[in-house]
């Protein structure tokens, strides 16, 4: 985090399969989450916030079954929640503050039994 980094995250992140942690926090990326972050089967943490991040959350992050906190905040992701996150049966934190995620809250989202922290204010939901 915070290491001035500037770009967009590559899709070649999704060939760790046994990356566990990744903090690109505070930084001038830019551009979309690479849907290949999907196939980080070992992911267990994946923060991103305050960057410049645009487009939709990827549905495909809903594979990342050992994924416990994900955090988003301060982008300007946009589109709606995917209601594949519900799949992320570990996840206890979701952050996705200070966005232009739009539509309604899943109903998925509901039954997720570790879901402890659900923070999305200042969104268009």
């Amino acid at each position: 985090s915070k290491n001035r980094l500037v770009g967009s995250l590559p899709a070649e992140l999704g060939l760790l399969q046994s990356l566990q942690a990744l903090d690109v926090s505070g930084n001038r990326l830019t551009g979309s989450l690479p849907r290949d972050l999907g196939n980080c089967s070992a992911l267990r943490f994946l923060n991103a916030q305050q960057n410049q991040l645009q487009g939709p959350i990827p549905p495909q992050l809903g594979a990342l079954q050992r994924l416990e906190i994900l955090v988003l905040d301060n982008n300007r992701l946009s589109g709606s929640l995917p209601p594949s996150l519900a799949n992320c049966s570990k996840l206890q934190e979701i952050w996705l503050t200070s966005n232009d995620v739009e539509g309604g809250i899943p109903q998925e989202v509901g039954a997720m039994q570790e879901l402890r922290v659900f923070f999305v204010e200042r969104n268009r939901l």
